[in-house]
């Protein structure tokens, strides 16, 4: 099993860095699996934009 020290839940607002990039992807951590989970992307006004995946092995996560 591994261990992530910074592996979202469900709920948490993060930036994601995919590998040595500088580029964040913003949003809300919608469900969390194994190696992987799915952030959902919101329109300023609130409505849905889109949902993408995050490896924990390639991507950083900053919590906001």
């Amino acid at each position: 099993m591994r261990f992530f020290r910074n592996k979202p839940k469900v709920g948490d607002k993060v930036k994601v860095a995919v590998g040595f990039s500088s580029f964040l992807n913003e949003g809300v951590v919608s469900s969390v699996y194994e190696d992987y989970c799915w952030i959902d992307q919101f329109y300023p006004n609130g409505d849905f934009k889109r949902s993408f995946t995050a490896s924990f092995s390639y991507c950083k996560f900053h919590f906001i």
